[in-house]
């Protein structure tokens, strides 16, 4: 580890990362500080290979730029690629608000590109085993569903309740059923475990999730047999599931009579 003075623009900015936020009214006196006085903490990189991979300092170095500096003091440390993603995390840990989303996406980065292990993640990063592992289970479910939970529309407690279910389709239906109504992790954990019951099955660790073979649903209301992809999910109300019953139950009684004397 060495303190270096960089170009600005030799040093690159690595597109998944986790970036520090603050509040409005703190950036502004942040910047007003870094027009003032300069940039007086380091930014700090990964020297890999020929190139400087920056690791924390984000809005230091945009600044820093704005005001129109060629260049920056820096800590450099020696590292492989994968060390970029794992200083990058442990550093914005230390420095309070972070996006979880953001965290999912570069342990998501650090296991399927670079091979690392969840253990060695927490090891290097100070997170729990758990948790990092819960990242990785999100990162499994459903695009519709990971999209939802990186853009905010749906939280870590309802994907965790979700990837109980045992195959995507169940996993979108609910998902689907539970969008844009006020309902708290509490809420959809029921709402799964109900769903669970009804399947008979019991609740898989999230991080065992089998893949499941195919299987046959039977229908509520005409008791045909199909697999669950093609089953749609209803929110329906005891009086009118009794009306639309009945009316089936009417309409084969119709069938089966066939014509009246008085059609033929």
């Amino acid at each position: 580890m060495e303190r270096r003075t960089l170009k600005i623009d030799e040093i690159k900015i690595p597109e998944t990362r986790v970036t520090s936020y603050f509040d409005d009214s703190v950036y502004t006196e942040f910047k007003n500080n870094i027009k003032a006085m300069g940039v007086l903490a380091p930014v700090i990189v990964v020297k890999s290979g020929d190139g400087y991979y920056l690791v924390d300092g984000l809005h230091r170095l945009i600044e820093a730029k704005n005001n129109g500096d060629e260049q920056i003091k820096a800590v450099v440390i020696p590292g492989e690629e994968k060390d970029v993603f794992l200083t990058n995390l442990f550093l914005n840990l230390l420095r309070g608000k972070t996006k979880v989303a953001e965290m999912r996406k570069v342990v998501e980065l650090l296991c399927k590109e670079y091979g690392v292990g969840l253990d060695q993640i927490s090891e290097r990063t100070g997170l729990s085993r758990n948790f990092v592992e819960d990242l990785m289970v999100i990162s499994g479910m459903p695009r519709e569903i990971v999209d939802a939970f990186d853009t905010g529309t749906i939280e870590k407690g309802k994907v965790m309740a979700l990837a109980k279910l045992p195959s995507e389709s169940e996993q979108l239906s609910i998902f689907y059923a539970t969008q844009g109504r006020n309902l708290n992790v509490r809420d959809v954990v029921e709402v799964v475990e109900g769903r669970l019951r009804v399947l008979g099955e019991k609740p898989p660790s999230p991080a065992q999730t089998p893949k499941r073979e195919a299987r046959y649903l039977a229908c509520d209301f005409c008791e045909s047999e199909l697999e669950p992809k093609w089953m749609r999910s209803a929110l329906i109300c005891p009086d009118c599931e009794s009306a639309l019953r009945t009316g089936l139950r009417q309409a084969e009684e119709l069938i089966q009579k066939g014509p009246s004397d008085s059609e033929e």
